[in-house]
């Protein structure tokens, strides 16, 4: 796998390493799913089941931490088996929950993100305040804008749409001072779930985006 921003051989030596770890024997692999930052593939192992391998390079590398913990309180995903970090990368061996019988609705999408944002906030994690969570589309349009200065990213359009929308109803909201994060995820899923036709890759690449934001303050 060789994914621009990922460093291939980082990805290929933890994939071994957690493989190797977890007394398993690939015998082949397919690849799910893979932009800049990340990738995930499905790994074929010799006593016939498959296991799910992802790496994801900084700025997500919590992403194993969010996930446990999210095994720990019983959450509806994919049981984290093993991960490592190395050279700013993330490896993550999960549980193969098989190809899915068809795209989920927006209703379904909505209702999911709704369960897991209900949870109980995680004390190994930072958290967001009302202002800090107002500010998020904008700075992930702010991060998208870094990008393609570098170049990075690029045909980004419905993605950019969809932050703007977000920041129109974070701005909505802020100024009513009733903001909450799931407010966020279910404007996402019901704006993207019009695109579900044309890609998936758009809502889950725009809320990388907004995971990824880390400066707190008004876009310039």
């Amino acid at each position: 796998m060789n994914t621009p921003g990922l460093d291939h051989a980082t990805v290929d030596q933890l994939r071994r390493d957690l493989l190797t770890d977890a007394g398993n024997v690939q015998i082949g692999r397919q690849v799910i799913q893979a932009w800049e930052l990340s990738a995930v593939e499905r790994v074929f192992l010799a006593d016939g089941s498959s296991i799910v391998y992802k790496a994801a390079a900084a700025p997500f590398t919590n992403e194993a931490a969010v996930l446990q913990a999210l095994n720990e309180q019983g959450a509806a995903v994919p049981a984290l088996h093993r991960h490592a970090i190395h050279n700013r990368t993330l490896g993550m061996l999960m549980e193969d929950l098989g190809n899915p019988l068809r795209p989920p609705t927006t209703a379904e999408a909505a209702a999911a993100a709704a369960r897991i944002h209900a949870l109980p906030p995680m004390s190994a994690l930072p958290t967001l305040d009302q202002a800090a969570l107002a500010y998020l589309p904008e700075q992930a349009l702010d991060a998208l804008t870094a990008l393609h200065q570098q170049t990075r990213f690029l045909n980004t359009g419905p993605i950019e749409e969809l932050l703007e929308k977000l920041a129109k109803v974070a701005r909505e909201r802020r100024n009513r001072q009733d903001l909450w994060i799931g407010e966020f995820v279910v404007s996402l899923a019901a704006t993207s779930g019009r695109r579900s036709a044309r890609g998936g890759g758009t809502a889950r690449a725009a809320g990388s985006m907004l995971r990824g934001s880390r400066r707190v303050g008004p876009r310039r």
